[in-house]
C-alpha cells in the first residue's frame, strides 16, 4: 500500500512539473511582445510643445516662430479683413490654438491673415484709408468724373441718395463722411443730392 501511494505521488509530481515547464516559457514570450509594442507606441508620439504668439507676424516670421517652438506642422492660412483696422496687410490677427496653449508638435495651426491694407491711401485697394473727396455743389455726372479721375471706382462704394432738404435739385449738397474726413474702401460713402418732394428718395450706386 505504501509503495502504491508513493508511486501515485511521484506520478502526480511529474504531471505538475510538466505543466509548469510548458506554460512558463509561453507566459514569458507574451510579456516580451507586449513590452515591445508599448515602447514603440511611446517612441512614435509627437512631443508636446507650447504654442507661440503669432499675432502681428508675417507668413515667414510665423513659420520661423513655429519651427523655433518645435512645431513641425504646416500653417493653415485664411485671408480676410481683421477687426484691428490698423494691422498692416499680410499680418496674423488671430490664431487657433491660441498662444501659450499646449499641443502636439505635429498638429496644424490655423491663422487669420489681414487682407486689408490700412497703410495704403490708394483708392480701390482693399481697406485703404484716404480723405473723403469734396464733391459738394456738383451734379452726379461732375462728381463721378472727378472721382474717376482721382482713381476711385466701384470698389470704393459711393452711393447717391436723393434728399428733400437740399436747396438745389440734382446737385450734391452734402456727403457722409464729410469732405476731408478719413474713410476706407470698405465704408459706404453717400452723396446726397437735391430732389423734388414728388421724386422717390431711393439710393443708387455712383459707379
Amino acid at each position: 500500500m505504501k509503495l502504491f501511494i508513493a508511486m501515485a505521488l511521484f506520478a502526480a509530481s511529474c504531471k505538475l512539473g510538466g505543466v509548469a515547464s510548458f506554460h512558463g516559457p509561453s507566459i514569458s514570450t507574451g510579456n516580451a511582445a507586449s513590452s515591445g509594442s508599448s515602447s514603440g507606441g511611446a517612441t512614435g508620439e509627437s512631443p508636446i510643445v507650447t504654442i507661440p504668439d503669432l499675432h502681428g507676424l508675417s507668413h515667414d516670421d510665423a513659420i520661423a516662430a513655429m519651427r523655433k517652438a518645435g512645431i513641425t506642422a504646416e500653417l493653415a492660412e485664411e485671408f480676410g479683413p481683421c477687426s484691428e483696422q490698423d494691422l498692416p496687410h499680410g499680418r496674423v490677427c488671430n490664431q487657433t490654438p491660441g498662444p501659450g496653449q499646449q499641443s502636439r508638435s505635429d498638429l496644424q495651426i490655423s491663422v487669420w491673415i489681414q487682407s486689408d491694407s490700412p497703410e495704403s491711401t490708394t483708392p480701390g485697394v482693399d481697406g485703404a484709408r484716404y480723405e473723403m473727396p469734396d464733391v459738394i455743389g456738383m451734379t452726379e455726372a461732375q462728381a463721378k468724373a472727378k472721382l474717376a479721375a482721382a482713381g476711385f471706382s466701384d470698389k470704393d462704394k459711393f452711393d447717391v441718395a436723393y434728399a428733400w432738404d437740399c436747396k438745389q435739385v440734382d446737385v450734391i449738397c452734402r456727403s457722409d463722411p464729410a469732405p476731408g474726413e478719413t474713410t476706407t474702401t470698405r465704408y459706404n460713402k453717400v452723396l446726397y443730392m437735391g430732389t423734388p418732394k414728388d421724386r422717390p428718395t431711393s439710393a443708387h450706386d455712383l459707379f
